[in-house]
C-alpha cells in the first residue's frame, strides 16, 4: 500500500474500510473498488493538473462509500499475548 492509499484508508477509517475491497494508487488517480463490485476514480491534483485536492477526494470517497449498497466484511481487531 503506498502512502497515499494508507492515508485515505485512515481518513475512511474502518467502517467504510469494511466496505472497500481496494484502494489503488496510480500516481494521478485514485481507484476505490467495494465489497460490491461498484468502484469509483479520482484524478487528484499534482504538479498543476488533475480534478480534486486530496482533500476534495476523500469527501467524495466518502460520500461514494456512505451511499453504496456495499457489504461491509467483518473485521477482527485483537491482540495475540
Amino acid at each position: 500500500m503506498t502512502d497515499i492509499e494508507s492515508k485515505i484508508a485512515k481518513a475512511l477509517g474502518k467502517l467504510r474500510m469494511a466496505k472497500v475491497s481496494s484502494i489503488l494508487d496510480d500516481g494521478h488517480a485514485i481507484d476505490i473498488q467495494l465489497t460490491d463490485y461498484t468502484g469509483d476514480v479520482w484524478e487528484y491534483k499534482i504538479d498543476g493538473r488533475g480534478d480534486f485536492t486530496m482533500t476534495e477526494v476523500i469527501f467524495y470517497a466518502k460520500r461514494f462509500i456512505d451511499e453504496s449498497n456495499a457489504t461491509p466484511t467483518i473485521v477482527l481487531n485483537y491482540k495475540v499475548a
